[in-house]
């Protein structure tokens, strides 16, 4: 019978730390991706000013 709670207990184990490797997994993908949105937000910033540089500058 101990056998069978040892077991249960090791599966359990195995299980929270699957558990903790997804989490942490999809906490560097959200972190990744607030990267991403950051970069496109200055670029689309950047394309912004070049455009209103460039329409100043052929007047």
């Amino acid at each position: 019978m101990r056998l069978v709670g040892h077991r249960d207990e090791v599966f359990a184990w195995e299980t929270a730390e699957v558990a903790h490797d997804i989490l942490a997994l999809r906490a560097a993908v959200r972190e990744f991706q607030r990267l991403i949105a950051q970069r496109v937000e200055k670029l689309v910033d950047f394309s912004k000013r070049w455009i209103q540089q460039t329409r100043v500058a052929t007047g």
